[in-house]
């Protein structure tokens, strides 16, 4: 039996990957953005799963992959419950304090996002989200062509 290198195991888990996020963040801005959201650890889980389906390595790269996402989902939980962890969701209230600190808020994604409620209901900047996908896009490629030199000690 001949395997096809385009329909492997791996980019049908990519592609997995890729519907959860895109259905989510499209949920998130036009549909139930409670149940999406409520629907994250879900995503998170699947993810978990897919990697470690897909890895090749020894028991190193599942002790790794899941001491991460132990520690993500802690953060995650007293980040969004309690407001701990994070400083980044702050960065653009402090910004807007005063003149001499206003560079702060591009290091926060509420900077490009431009959160507004009207009517009960949240408004997206779609250009904001667009920037924060196009930056951490290249921010991941290049972290990829970091792991493929394999010397990220030094």
């Amino acid at each position: 039996m001949s395997r096809n290198k385009f329909i492997s195991f791996t980019s049908i888990s990519i592609l997995i990957i890729w519907i959860f996020h895109i259905s989510g963040l499209l949920g998130i801005l036009y549909g139930d953005s409670k149940w999406f959201i409520s629907a994250t650890p879900l995503n998170l889980v699947i993810s978990l799963v897919l990697l470690l389906m897909n890895s090749k390595d020894s028991n190193k790269t599942v002790m790794i992959a899941c001491i991460a996402f132990i520690v993500g989902m802690f953060t995650e939980i007293l980040g969004v419950n309690y407001g701990l962890i994070f400083g980044s969701y702050f960065l653009n209230a402090i910004s807007m304090t005063t003149e001499k600190i206003n560079w702060l808020g591009y290091f926060s994604p509420y900077y490009y996002l431009d959160l507004t409620s009207t009517n009960g209901l949240l408004e997206t900047n779609i250009f904001g989200c667009l920037v924060i996908t196009v930056v951490s896009g290249i921010l991941l490629w290049i972290s990829y062509k970091r792991y493929l030199i394999k010397d990220i000690v030094n």
